[in-house]
């Protein structure tokens, strides 16, 4: 596999896990509904069966992102790839 298709794969899959992650825990959370929480409460560990799976999919993603974010700095001479890249460090910090 060639570094511009593993790269790209990456950032497909660290954008794509942490939609599912959430979605599945949403559809495992019979308690959840749109128009009474918010989607931090499915990460609360006290009070959410689900926040493990939530949580694991904010920071696998957020490091996957981060990791595209680095190969695009070899691609690309422009600036953008650090912006990407502290976006990705705080969806880890809101996962853990």
């Amino acid at each position: 596999m060639n570094l511009k298709r593993s790269t790209f794969l990456t950032g497909i899959t660290g954008l794509l896990i942490p939609y599912v992650c959430t979605f599945t825990s949403i559809a495992l959370s019979p308690w959840f509904s749109w128009s009474k929480n918010a989607l931090s409460d499915l990460g609360r560990s006290m009070e959410s069966n689900v926040a493990p799976i939530f949580n694991l999919g904010l920071v696998i993603g957020g490091i996957l992102i981060y990791q595209y974010s680095i190969s695009l700095s070899n691609y690309s001479k422009m600036l953008t790839h650090y912006f990407l890249a502290f976006s990705a460090f705080l969806l880890v910090l809101i996962g853990v």
